[in-house]
């Protein structure tokens, strides 16, 4: 699922809100989860201006309601290595540049 963030200069940043356990199949396309046997998923995914396309780099992400953060690197890639016991949440992004709508 996808959440647009405006700046004032009109540039949206693309969200990504990760619902773990039952993504809708449109979703797949903006990052993927690897499964292993450890007691983590691992999902990754890009951030990016939606006007634009460009990556952007630095981009905060932290999994709602945990201490799991990580930071988009120079291509605006991100993984995030989440328990498997967490079966629902939500991923918050926020970008120097952009503000919530």
């Amino acid at each position: 699922m996808k959440t647009n963030l405006n700046n004032s200069g009109g540039r949206t940043l693309i969200i990504l809100l990760l619902i773990f356990m039952g993504l809708s199949p449109h979703s797949a396309t903006a990052f993927y989860q690897e499964t292993g046997t450890t007691g983590y998923d691992t999902y990754k995914g890009k951030v990016v201006d939606q006007n634009s396309s460009r990556a952007i780099s630095s981009a905060y992400l932290s999994v709602d309601g945990t201490n799991i953060t990580t930071v988009t690197n120079s291509e605006g890639d991100f993984s995030l290595k989440v328990p498997k016991d967490i079966f629902e949440t939500t991923v918050t992004v926020s970008a120097m540049g952009y503000a919530g709508q």
